[in-house]
């Protein structure tokens, strides 16, 4: 397990945070921050080649957390997914502000496996 790659799953909804991190755990070092700030607390602790930005939090929202991210990480040094529901703006939205991908918050685990592949590559 040492040597898998270390990712960072940021999810307030503990059901969707669950089943979306034990389907990553088989391949990653899945660490699970519960919001915005629980997320940048992690980032100075630890180190992470990947962050998995479910939606937003009650105590910021993914597009402000992406921002404060791009302040101190281009988006070569940590790939950032970002998973939304709404689609349209909030996809244009999260590009806008530094994600590297976005895919829509969808049920088959496996694009989504691929997509995080291609971006932890």
């Amino acid at each position: 397990m040492s040597d898998n790659k270390s990712l960072l799953l940021v999810a307030e909804k503990k059901q969707l945070r669950d089943q979306i991190s034990q389907a990553l755990r088989k391949a990653y070092n899945v660490k699970v921050a519960t919001g915005g700030f629980h997320a940048v607390h992690l980032i100075e602790q630890e180190t992470f080649e990947l962050i998995v930005v479910i939606g937003d939090s009650q105590d910021m929202a993914a597009t402000e957390l992406i921002t404060l991210l791009r302040t101190n990480f281009s988006q070569r040094e940590l790939p950032i997914l970002f998973l939304g529901g709404k689609g349209g703006t909030d996809m244009l939205d999260a590009i806008e502000v530094g994600a590297n991908a976005y895919l829509p918050l969808t049920q088959n685990l496996n694009i989504l496996l691929k997509k995080i592949q291609e971006l932890s590559a």
